[in-house]
């Protein structure tokens, strides 16, 4: 009987979860491929396109609610940093939301594609994106560390580490990145 009851209590307790976060991850989710579609390319709101986003990346509304930050930048790699708030989904035992793992996963590895692009392509967005959990994201903070494994005219490689706030490996990314010709 106990076990039944431990299970209804837990059911409904998730329940009330899913339903009271629901809007919140669809809005979190529309508003993250709005918002990264219009700042990655050229346009008339955003004449410096890739640069343009790098320069601002801090500024983003939905990197400031996570707590994402751009720590470093150099040619062929990007480190981005999470420093928990309050904000800040969490998982299991208070540390990072696996969705927003991989979403660091998937910003940084933009972050080092944008460190060289080519000249005349512009993003086509992210073709294929995998994430290894390999222990949960506890700490302060949490780094991103992409590097470009194979860079290409269309599609470029990045392996991309998240390490947290005692340099313990917490998972590893991949990322199939496309690009095409400038319009």
């Amino acid at each position: 009987y106990s076990s039944c009851t431990y299970l209804v209590s837990l059911l409904n307790r998730c329940s009330y979860y899913i339903v009271s976060r629901q809007n919140f991850l669809s809005d979190f989710f529309t508003n993250f491929y709005i918002i990264k579609e219009s700042v990655l390319s050229a346009n008339e709101d955003n004449p410096e396109g890739t640069e343009g986003f790098l320069q601002r990346f801090d500024d983003i509304p939905l990197h400031k609610y996570l707590g994402l930050t751009l720590a470093e930048v150099k040619p062929d790699y990007g480190r981005l940093r999470l420093q928990k708030t309050e904000t800040t989904p969490t998982g299991i035992g208070g540390s990072v939301n696996g969705g927003v793992l991989a979403t660091m996963v998937d910003m940084a590895a933009i972050v080092a594609i944008f460190s060289k692009a080519f000249p005349g392509t512009e993003p086509a967005g992210t073709a294929d994106l995998s994430i290894t959990y390999l222990r949960q994201a506890q700490g302060e903070w949490v780094d991103a560390i992409a590097t470009i494994v194979k860079r290409g005219r269309q599609l470029s490689t990045v392996d991309v580490s998240i390490v947290n706030d005692q340099g313990v490996l917490c998972c590893r990314g991949r990322v199939l990145y496309a690009m095409h010709s400038a319009k």
